[in-house]
């Protein structure tokens, strides 16, 4: 019996493609600016998707069968100004950890979801325009998850932070990094008073699960030290990260002056893993909260 054939098939390379009516039909259009994202644009020219591939070890790009082409160079020129903003941030071109993350444009999506992160095939979904302002928080599940399942391991979590449990106090165990993870997500939610400004507001503002788990807390956090880094490089990206959730939903200033320090010195580790140093960077900065 012959199985049918289900996977979409494109062509192999530019080679067999040239001198195509599909070519002839595209190289005449312009491309047009679709979205609405605000940026440096620091990509003007020609964006080749295997050159931005390369350029930050990502595993690739997928693109949705209803994304038409002009949204589709749309988003990858703003991916690639988002990749070289992390790069900045981070101080390494190392974005797709190794050729592990990958980026779905349409493809993944739910309706309900503006992005959501995919731990089992470590994609990154952006729901059409909806989820522009959304990636810094799904790469922040990236590296939650990345670094959670191959670097600092542990048996109970997945995930550096915790992963989906929520668990107000999580006992920081594990490798270096893990341990700062931990307590940093412990410390968003307790102060030396107790439960923390920030997390009664949440408590007073959401129902359900979702927005007290562990790992969406990290992320929520990433992407907020994301803009606040952003702001104090001087860098505009509202695809990078802009605010899509009410305020209620972020941490509160007070509190984030007291946990950003902790985030500074995960994200020099994380760095000096991903440029492959030898020596990660080691830190004095302890938990500001006691179990």
């Amino acid at each position: 019996m012959v199985k049918s054939i289900t996977n979409k098939l494109i062509d192999s390379n530019e080679k067999v493609s040239d001198g195509g009516r599909a070519q002839g039909w595209w190289s005449g259009k312009p491309i047009k600016r679709m979205s609405k994202y605000e940026s440096d644009d620091n990509y003007r020219g020609r964006i080749d998707q295997f050159e931005i591939i390369k350029k930050f070890s990502l595993k690739g790009f997928e693109y949705g069968n209803w994304v038409n082409n002009d949204n589709r160079h749309d988003f990858l020129r703003a991916t690639a100004e988002s990749c070289t903003d992390l790069s900045r941030i981070f101080d390494t071109k190392n974005i797709g950890l190794d050729g592990n993350v990958g980026i779905a444009f349409g493809a993944r999506g739910h309706s309900a979801a503006l992005a959501h992160f995919e731990p089992s095939t470590f994609m990154i979904n952006l729901t059409k325009e909806k989820g522009f302002g959304s990636l810094a928080h799904e790469y922040g599940h990236a590296l939650d998850y990345f670094f959670g399942m191959y670097v600092d391991q542990s048996r109970e979590y997945s995930a550096l932070s915790g992963g989906s449990t929520t668990r107000m106090h999580i006992d920081p165990q594990g490798g270096d990094l893990r341990r700062k993870v931990v307590m940093l997500v412990n410390d968003i939610i307790k102060d030396g008073n107790g439960r923390s400004e920030t997390y009664r507001r949440w408590e007073n503002s959401f129902k359900g699960e979702y927005w007290f788990r562990r790992c969406e807390i990290f992320a929520r956090f990433f992407e907020q030290w994301v803009r606040y880094r952003m702001q104090k490089k001087g860098i505009k990206n509202t695809f990078l990260s802009k605010k899509k959730y009410e305020t209620a939903s972020y941490v509160l200033p007070k509190d984030f002056e007291r946990v950003a320090p902790q985030m500074d010195v995960i994200a020099k580790e994380m760095a000096a893993f991903m440029n492959n140093k030898k020596k990660s960077v080691r830190s004095t900065v302890k938990s500001t909260v006691r179990k």
